[in-house]
C-alpha cells in the first residue's frame, strides 16, 4: 500500500494511443514525464494480449508500473504465477534491480452481457462455475488463494475492482488495493475497506473559464456525462485534496475519454511532485 501516504495517480488506457507497441510506448513515456504511477491496460475478449508487450514498455521507460488487467476464468492461477514469475526475473537479470514493475488487476464478476455470452460460448468445458457475476466473484477468490501462494518473492502489486461487500471482502483478505468510482465513494464503503488500499477512479474537467465547463470534446458519445470533479486547475486541485483527506484515499486513477488531457495531465504532475 501507498504507505507515505503521498498523493499518486494511476492511469487507464485510453485507445486513441492505439495498442500496438509504438502507441503504448509513446503513451508510457507521456504518462511517465507526467509523474504517473502506473498505468492499467485492460483485458477484453476481442482485444490484445498487453502482457506480450512486457519487454518493449519496460526497456522504454524508467519507472511507470504496468498493471496487467486479468480475469479469473482465462487461465490458471499455475500459469498466471508463471507468467509474472518470468517477467520478474528478466526484470531482475535485465536491470539487475528487484523492482518489479508489473501489476495485476483482477477482474472479479463484471462482464456486460455481450462478454458473458461469448465466453460462455467458448468456454472449452462447463462454463457453469462463471455464467453468473456471483459465481465468477466466489471463482476469483479461490483462484487469488492458489495465486497468492503460490507467489513468494516475486509477487506483483495485487488491485481488484468493485465495491460490492463480497469484493471487498475478498480484497481485504488478498489485495493491495481496490479501485473504486467516483459515485461508489461513501463512508460507508470505506469503512469496510480495512486492510487494503483504495484507488478513486475519477475523471477530472479543467476548465478556467466556468463557461467552458460544457466545451470538452470526447471520443465516444454518452448521454447526460458529468463530472462529479470539476472547476479550475485550483478548484479541481483542492476537491481531490478534501477527498484525499476526509476519506484517507491517496491513490486516484484518471479514467477519461476526454479528446484533450494536457490540462488532466499537468494536474497530474503537480499534484504527484515529490
Amino acid at each position: 500500500m501507498n504507505q507515505k501516504n503521498n498523493i499518486r495517480f494511476h492511469w487507464m488506457h485510453r485507445y486513441s494511443w492505439g495498442t500496438y507497441i509504438p502507441g503504448l510506448v509513446e503513451m508510457s513515456k507521456t504518462l511517465e514525464e507526467n509523474n504517473v504511477y502506473s498505468v492499467l491496460l485492460p483485458y477484453g475478449h476481442g482485444g490484445v494480449e498487453y502482457f506480450f508487450f512486457v519487454r518493449d514498455l519496460i526497456n522504454a521507460t524508467k519507472n511507470i508500473k504496468f498493471m496487467f488487467a486479468l480475469r479469473a476464468y482465462m487461465q490458471t492461477p499455475e500459469y498466471a504465477e508463471k507468467l509474472f514469475k518470468t517477467a520478474y526475473i528478466w526484470q531482475s537479470i535485465e536491470f539487475r534491480s528487484s523492482t518489479n514493475r508489473l501489476a495485476l488487476n483482477l477482474v472479479a464478476g463484471n462482464l456486460s452481457k455481450e462478454e458473458e455470452a461469448f465466453v460462455v460460448e467458448n468456454m472449452a468445458g462447463d462454463p457453469s462455475f462463471m455464467d453468473t457475476h456471483d459465481k465468477r466473484v466466489q471463482y476469483t477468490k479461490s483462484w487469488l488463494e492458489k495465486f497468492v501462494g503460490l507467489c513468494k518473492e516475486h509477487k506483483p502489486e495485487l488491485y481488484m475492482v468493485g465495491s460490492s461487500d463480497t469484493t471487498v471482502d475478498i480484497a481485504n483478505e488478498y489485495s493491495d488495493y481496490l479501485i473504486i468510482t467516483e459515485r461508489a465513494l461513501n463512508h460507508d464503503l470505506v469503512s469496510k475497506i480495512k486492510d487494503t488500499g483504495i484507488v478513486l477512479a475519477i475523471d477530472p474537467l479543467i476548465r478556467e473559464n466556468p463557461d467552458d465547463l460544457n466545451s470538452a470534446e470526447y471520443f465516444t458519445e454518452i448521454n447526460n456525462r458529468t463530472h462529479l470533479i470539476k472547476g479550475s486547475m485550483e478548484e479541481v486541485i483542492s476537491q481531490i485534496k478534501k477527498i484525499s483527506e476526509e476519506f484517507g484515499i491517496y491513490d486516484f486513477m484518471i479514467h477519461t475519454d476526454q479528446k484533450d488531457i494536457s490540462q488532466i495531465l499537468q494536474l497530474v504532475k503537480i499534484m504527484s511532485q515529490k
